[in-house]
């Protein structure tokens, strides 16, 4: 396997607000797993037309489908403060409720549009066949079990089909911004 990236950053203020978009088109209640697919499949379109993702962090394959690890936990949680949208009855049920009118502050133009496009095309199909398309995506392999495997984000990168040359981009920009943060975390202190 070809060195991987390293994982673009989490937004959790992004993540939130693609959340919330999502909600505020198909829900106002929508069942969590559709929401945490459809947020997949906005990342991963999100960087075929880009090269970045819109809520970023750690990918996993779950034996439900790949997910975005920390939109899942997002999710999970039974409210976050400022993002807009709780868990309906509870961190174990089915289903997120958009509670509040939210104005999007994070999502940029382009954010947008891939949810549209995502929303369009996936959110109308049932759950299963959700499902059964992100089973047969390339870069995803089924966990044994209950399990969970990491999905190296370079595979995702294979699977929308970039270019080795492109991955080699991405990666070396990933590289410049993480030596600019650590530069001015350091110049803070």
């Amino acid at each position: 396997m070809k060195q991987d990236i390293a994982y673009f950053p989490f937004s959790e203020k992004q993540a939130g607000e693609a959340v919330a978009y999502i909600l505020r088109r198909i829900g106002p209640t929508a069942d969590k797993l559709k929401v945490v697919r459809l947020l997949y499949l906005a990342d991963r379109e999100s960087f075929r037309r880009h090269g970045a993702p819109i809520c970023g962090g750690e990918y996993f394959s779950l034996p439900h489908g790949p997910v975005v690890s920390k939109a899942l936990d997002l999710l999970k949680t039974p409210s976050t403060p400022g993002i807009g949208w709780s868990i309906k009855g509870g961190p174990d049920t089915n289903s997120v409720t958009l509670n509040t009118e939210i104005e999007f502050d994070y999502l940029s133009r382009d954010d947008i549009s891939v949810l549209d496009e995502v929303i369009a095309r996936f959110a109308p199909m049932k759950l299963w066949d959700l499902g059964e398309h992100l089973h047969a995506l390339p870069e995803y392999t089924k966990p044994e079990g209950r399990g969970r495997l990491p999905l190296p984000t370079s595979e995702l990168l294979r699977g929308v089909g970039l270019s080795e040359d492109k991955i080699a981009i991405i990666r070396r920009e990933l590289a410049e911004q993480r030596a600019f943060d650590r530069t001015l975390e350091e110049a803070g202190n």
